[in-house]
């Protein structure tokens, strides 16, 4: 009653060019625009009456910061997000649409997650991770409940938007455990010089991206795969693929 079940596209030209059928899950159509409403509303229901009383506060450059502040207000609690200093101005204005509070850092000079520490730690608000609970994980592994249950075909692949890993690691989970698609394999999809998913199960440890480098892909520009996540995605991805800016671009057009 919160979340939408969003459709399945499908494009024949697409498929023509493939040689196969490609499903897209419309989640660019869920409420706020995309999937992350879904984990961080599940979260915030978890708390207590009082524990919402207090708010919440997590880091996100634009989705999860619109999923968190959504929640919020459905939930009425408040909510302080820490963002970059030069996070685009619509996501911004978005975010502040929905009644929350900003904290801006520096992307090269601080660490977002000591940030948010130090908020929470001064003002008493719970963090709402963009994926490092298993709440948020929860919620956003009916992503892909709903997709295995509304595909026409079966499904042979999954390729996930991937930054800190969370919603890689929550589809991953929900497909394992699908006795329904025991064929079904996940990959993580990145940007270039932001493949910390895909290089870091080979060397068996986190490894982070290169720092100063930059892509338009804003949302999924992590430093480091976090550690819930890596546990998961290092047990039950099939790999990764990488994406240019050039070929995002191209995608677009």
């Amino acid at each position: 009653g919160v979340v939408l079940r969003t459709p399945i596209l499908e494009s024949f030209e697409a498929n023509a060019e493939l040689g196969g059928r490609l499903l897209l899950r419309a989640e660019n159509m869920q409420r706020t625009g995309a999937s992350k409403v879904r984990g961080a509303y599940h979260r915030m229901l978890g708390l207590t009456v009082a524990e919402r009383a207090r708010g919440v506060v997590t880091y996100s450059s634009g989705n999860h910061a619109l999923g968190v502040a959504t929640s919020a207000a459905l939930l009425k609690s408040s909510a302080v997000i820490v963002m970059t200093s030069d996070a685009p101005l619509a996501k911004v204005a978005a975010v502040r649409g929905k009644g929350a509070r900003m904290a801006f850092y520096d992307h090269d000079t601080e660490n977002s997650a000591h940030v948010v520490a130090r908020i929470s730690k001064e003002t008493g608000r719970f963090e709402v991770p963009p994926s490092a609970h298993s709440e948020i994980l929860a919620g956003a592994g009916t992503v892909a409940l709903e997709l295995l249950e509304d595909a026409p075909c079966p499904v042979d692949s999954v390729a996930i938007p991937c930054g800190g890993g969370g919603l890689a690691a929550a589809t991953a989970t929900a497909i394992a455990m699908a006795e329904a698609s025991p064929q079904t394999r996940v990959f993580a999809a990145e940007p270039d010089f932001f493949d910390d998913t895909k290089r870091s199960p080979a060397a068996g440890e986190r490894l982070s991206n290169p720092e100063g480098q930059r892509t338009i892909c804003d949302s999924v520009m992590t430093p480091i795969p976090g550690e819930l996540t890596f546990s998961i995605n290092r047990k039950l991805l099939a790999g990764g693929v990488t994406a240019t800016d050039d070929e995002v671009r191209e995608a677009m057009r």
